[in-house]
């Protein structure tokens, strides 16, 4: 499964790579959308955004406590049946814990880019929003980072979060 996470984070940060090239950004970095992004959001350190895993320790406990909190609000919907694949969210978290900039990905099992009901997606996002999400320290100091979480869904049921 591990194998399939690495090839759906980077499908999306490819994905992202032909935008950041037209707006100037790194490669993962998630240009601020006036359509659909808080202007009052602010990285701290515009300049220094790292990736989750770049600060996250692998055996953190806070993953699992995450990783539960969005399976409990995950709401099944009969509607969902047949759609069968991964979705990702990706957002910004700052030096305060404050989350913005979320985008969703959907790939099929094949890994072949997909568009998931919107309905979907705006739940996943949704759950992913009602998290509080950790200040994560580099060298001693809070940071900002990009978040992803993957969601597998099989028959329209949540069967694993990825983090």
């Amino acid at each position: 499964m591990n194998s399939f996470l690495i090839a759906i984070l980077l499908l999306f940060n490819l994905s992202l790579l032909a935008q950041s090239t037209k707006d100037k950004l790194s490669v993962g970095d998630i240009a601020f959308d006036e359509k659909t992004d808080d202007p009052k959001f602010q990285f701290c350190n515009p300049g220094f955004v790292l990736q989750a895993y770049e600060v996250r320790d692998s055996h953190n406990e806070s993953r699992k406590w995450i990783s539960l909190q969005l399976k409990e609000k995950f709401i099944y919907q009969e509607k969902w049946i047949g759609q069968t694949g991964f979705i990702t969210v990706r957002f910004a978290v700052n030096c305060f814990g404050l989350t913005d900039r979320f985008r969703v990905m959907g790939v099929t099992g094949n890994l072949k880019t997909f568009e998931f009901p919107n309905d979907l997606n705006r739940h996943l996002t949704k759950i992913v929003k009602e998290i509080r999400w950790p200040v994560e320290n580099h060298r001693l100091k809070s940071v900002d980072y990009y978040q992803d979480v993957t969601f597998k869904i099989i028959n329209g049921e949540l069967k694993e979060v990825l983090l």
